[in-house]
């Protein structure tokens, strides 16, 4: 697929029994929502959180992703899209997120973004989040950049005054 297209390639899901089967999804570019850069901060070394504006009536579960769509090479549409956790609960002002820096385009564009610089990201996706139902203790292992997701389920929770054991 290309960029004319309305379409993008991208690598999202990894399984498979006996052999490791890789394939690819493609990502439709409809229904981006426009969000502007707030701010960037560095975090821990070489680490960066990320904030920017929330669209109206954006809602998500805590621990979801986005994807985010930068103008990062108009000759290779895979390259301006990327999967990025919410590190934001849903009562956080802002949209967060966080990343590990690296020499990828990609990055490189995110760390040029000025505050009000406007960029595309998709509605929530993904699965990994707090059942409501679910009272039981929550234990969440996580190692580095891992924890994106975590930070977000965390601060929800005290929002609303810890109603379950979380462990990390």
């Amino acid at each position: 697929a290309n960029a004319s297209s309305g379409q993008s390639w991208g690598l999202r899901y990894c399984h498979g029994r006996k052999k490791l089967i890789c394939f690819f999804q493609i990502i439709s570019m409809e229904g981006l929502l426009t969000v502007k850069f707030v701010e960037r901060r560095e975090i821990a070394q070489n680490t960066f959180a990320i904030w920017f504006t929330k669209p109206e009536g954006f809602t998500y579960q805590a621990g979801q992703f986005v994807h985010l769509w930068l103008a990062v090479d108009p000759s290779s549409p895979k390259e301006n899209v990327r999967s990025m956790s919410l590190a934001s609960a849903p009562h956080e002002e802002h949209l967060m997120t966080a990343m590990r820096m690296s020499e990828s385009k990609f990055k490189q564009t995110i760390m040029s973004l000025a505050p009000g610089d406007e960029f595309q990201i998709s509605q929530p996706r993904g699965h990994l989040f707090m059942k409501p139902e679910e009272s039981r203790h929550h234990v969440f292992l996580a190692a580095g950049i891992g924890f994106t997701p975590f930070r977000g389920m965390i601060m929800d929770e005290k929002e609303k005054d810890f109603p379950r054991r979380l462990t990390l």
